[in-house]
């Protein structure tokens, strides 16, 4: 460094040159920083509170106090070796000695101030992330002052060595720490990482609610467009399959259908009728689609009444139209038939399930291995995230409204879905009423179990097992859940905002947090 202060820089060209590529290399440092803040953390306040705070769209934890002080100390220590050279350079640029100060202390206050931000939006209020994102952008700035400065005075051959000669000497020391920097690496979001793989994201509304799916590396051969619009009639078609609110779907045509003979149905019907009989059987009825009279009765249904609580006479008058004994299938040729005129399917509780398993197995007929598919809060994933890890699951706090996070998981194959009495219900007389109704009883289920989340090879088995789950309650849906060796997990209500849980063995490894 002292040959900028000497000027021998301008005498031996290869030195001025061995200088300038340090500056090159400090800049490509600058630039590189700024493309990973907004890589990880973006520049808006909303994806740096998600940054610091978690996100539960995107199932990410919020940074911890042991992770966040170790980036703080990471970025100090290079971002200030980084600023003090620049800021000794600075000290030989021929500009008024106040305007070289004001800009140093700048520099200083704003990599403080960009450290700083980051733990007054973990741990004082969400609102500091403007103040977090106007640090980063005055750091960002006068780090570029500074390297114009003094990039710009050692090629035009300017320099102000006249105001302290004793400061020539002080440069001898920091060749040891210019090899420092480029051992180590100068600052950046977080320490260097292996390179994200590219996320295709695909959103959009099916049997009444969102879907999104997420996919790691699309082959090359395939069109990110063409795939979009193929998954949308994918999902078309499960809707006019299933979907009891839509009137020319097949289930709504059987269940228009008064005839007790047998009625001719697509495959892909009955195998989806055949599981939820399967089903069934397990719970003792406790799982039964032939429960729409009920659903409607209560207000629940696509063909529903008033959201109110029934008299005794129609909920017995409904009952009777509900079994899934009345109910007969046939494979060869693919046939349904009713015991009485009037029975009635609703297959909201596998119907989600159903259309995830479909999502999966075109993926795959693709080429397509890694990936994670999302319908109502139902999921199916397989291999790998965007960052090298498994697929990372949120299991909602039971809570009315936009509820925390009780637990993540991470599962790289598999499916996961959750039911729970929390999101749709109606109040009357101060009291809840859920829209999961119990078959038994035909009236919404009344017991401390709040959800419900059960881990499958598939999503229709894991859809239908955790509504089976949340009929039966806390002490025969955990008995059963045990017997069968289900991945599941409990959440019971003890108060309004007071839960307890508990795991199955099969359960309990997967958490995260």
């Amino acid at each position: 460094m002292r040959f900028l202060i000497t000027g021998e820089q301008h005498r031996n060209p290869l030195i001025k040159a061995i200088i300038l590529l340090f500056l090159v290399y400090i800049a490509l440092f600058w630039l590189t920083n700024a493309l990973m803040y907004f890589h990880k953390m973006g520049l808006t306040p909303t994806s740096v509170i998600h940054y610091y705070l978690g996100s539960e769209e995107d199932f990410t934890e919020p940074v911890t106090y042991q992770g966040l002080l170790e980036v703080t100390h990471f970025h100090l220590f290079s971002m200030g070796i980084l600023v003090l050279i620049l800021t000794h350079l600075m000290l030989f640029v021929p500009l008024a000695m106040r305007a070289k100060i004001w800009l140093i202390v700048l520099t200083f206050f704003a990599a403080v101030a960009n450290e700083a931000g980051g733990w007054l939006v973990r741990f004082v209020h969400p609102g500091f992330a403007y103040f977090k994102i106007g640090a980063f952008l005055l750091l960002e700035a006068t780090l570029a002052a500074l390297l114009i400065l003094v990039s710009a005075t050692l090629i035009l051959g300017k320099r102000d060595t006249h105001r302290d000669p004793s400061l020539r000497t002080t440069y001898q020391g920091l060749i040891p720490v210019l090899i420092l920097i480029v051992l180590s690496g100068l600052p950046s979001v977080s320490r260097p990482a292996s390179a994200q793989k590219q996320l295709t994201w695909y959103t959009g509304l099916t049997m009444g609610t969102h879907y999104s799916v997420k996919l790691t590396e699309l082959p090359s051969e395939i069109d990110p467009k063409s795939l979009e619009t193929d998954i949308a009639r994918l999902l078309e078609g499960v809707n006019s399959l299933l979907s009891t609110y839509q009137s020319d779907s097949e289930i709504s045509r059987f269940n228009r259908n008064l005839s007790t003979d047998w009625v001719e149905i697509s495959p892909e019907l009955v195998m989806v009728l055949q599981e939820a009989q399967k089903l069934s059987q397990l719970t003792e009825g406790e799982f039964d689609v032939t429960i729409g009279p009920l659903v409607n009765l209560w207000g629940f249904g696509a063909d529903a009444y008033d959201q109110k609580v029934p008299s005794a006479n129609q909920i017995q008058a409904a009952m009777e139209k509900v079994g899934y004994r009345q109910l007969h299938i046939r494979q060869s040729p693919p046939a349904l038939k009713k015991a009485r005129a009037d029975i009635y399917i609703d297959l909201s509780a596998i119907g989600e399930g159903y259309g995830i398993d479909r999502l999966a197995e075109f993926l795959e007929a693709k080429g397509i291995h890694d990936y994670f598919v999302d319908i109502g809060g139902e999921q199916r994933m397989k291999g790998q995230s965007p960052h090298h890890t498994p697929w990372r699951i949120g299991i909602e706090r039971p809570e009315p409204g936009e509820g925390s996070l009780q637990r993540i998981i991470e599962l790289e194959t598999g499916a996961v879905a959750t039911s729970g009495d929390y999101r749709t219900y109606f109040e009357q007389n101060g009291r809840r009423y859920s829209h999961i109704i119990d078959p038994r009883t035909g009236r919404p289920i009344d017991h401390t179990l709040a959800s419900v989340t059960v881990i499958g090879q598939t999503a229709m088995h894991a859809d239908a097992l955790a509504t089976a789950l949340m009929v039966l309650g806390p002490e025969k849906g955990l008995e059963l859940a045990e017997r069968e060796q289900l991945a599941a997990l409990l959440i019971m209500r003890r108060s309004e905002d007071r839960f307890v849980e508990k795991a199955t063995t099969a359960f309990a490894h997967r958490f995260i947090h």
